[in-house]
């Protein structure tokens, strides 16, 4: 397991991998909230942080309701993994 989540976090690095995932997250985020998203890049710093820059959110009439230049969130890659022992 330990291993997994090391090639994981190894494999976020990659510029190409975090421009795919920006694409599925705002994919998702644009079919969930039924609100079209825009996000223009992720940094993923390893376990514990992830910033998001021009982040941009259209309302059902295409006017802006939220826009930002970055957005910064810290947490504990820990709080990722479901509760219990770890095998």
């Amino acid at each position: 397991m330990l291993l997994l989540l090391i090639a994981l976090g190894l494999f976020l690095q990659v510029p190409s991998v975090q421009n795919w995932l920006v694409d599925k997250v705002t994919q998702s985020l644009s079919e969930k909230t039924n609100f079209r998203t825009e996000i223009g890049s992720i940094q993923l710093s390893w376990w514990d942080a992830v910033t998001l820059e021009k982040v941009q959110v259209f309302d059902q009439q295409d006017s802006l309701m939220i826009g930002a230049e970055q957005l910064y969130a810290d947490f504990s890659i820990f709080s990722l993994l479901p509760p219990g022992d770890p095998h």
